[in-house]
């Protein structure tokens, strides 16, 4: 049997792939996760198990998505060090670990799992301490900007209500901030 030429592979890949987002932004979830994990299967790639996994989170299925970034972000570790091509590239340019984690955050709040987001939120957090909060620095690095990381912290706050022990957490992570991060902290404490 001939192989197709790759020309025309990439050129499947690409149309499923934006066949399973945009039924995923229409809230088509179960019908874009067919497409995502034939891609998944089929590719094996950091960022199409990240699609399955932020998608299964999103349909309220925290174990599935959790088994699934479970293979994505090794991958994804694994591409950006065995890519050349990759090397002296601005991190904003390529899907980081860092915001696998963010978008994992997140999707668990959407589908209804806020307290599985937790033990996400700590592997977050440990990126930002210690170091600058400015969005230039955090953008060019690879890491979400700190106003969505306080976001994802609100939606976890909200949503987990007294398991997330929100004061406790935020004053323990303000510690480990510069006074912007501490200054953005304080007013998400203010409204939550």
């Amino acid at each position: 049997m001939k192989k197709k030429p790759v020309k025309n592979r990439k050129k499947k890949q690409d149309a499923e792939e934006n066949l399973a987002l945009s039924l995923f932004q229409q809230k088509r979830y179960a019908e874009s996760l067919v497409y995502f994990l034939s891609l998944a299967k089929n590719h094996n790639s950091g960022k199409a198990w990240m699609n399955v996994a932020t998608t299964r989170a999103t349909m309220g299925d925290a174990a599935g998505a959790e088994e699934a970034m479970g293979k994505a972000i090794p991958l994804q570790i694994k591409l950006l060090k065995n890519t050349p091509a990759l090397k002296g590239t601005s991190l904003h340019t390529i899907l980081t670990p860092v915001f696998m984690i963010y978008y994992m955050v997140r999707c668990l709040c959407e589908g209804g799992n806020p307290v599985k987001a937790i033990p996400w939120l700590d592997r977050l957090r440990q990126y930002y301490e210690n170091r600058s909060t400015d969005d230039h620095l955090l953008y060019t690095g690879g890491l979400p900007v700190f106003r969505q990381v306080v976001e994802a912290i609100e939606d976890v706050a909200r949503g987990a209500g007294p398991a997330f022990q929100a004061k406790a957490w935020i004053e323990s992570f303000q510690k480990t901030l510069d006074a912007d991060g501490n200054a953005a902290l304080d007013e998400l404490m203010r409204r939550i």
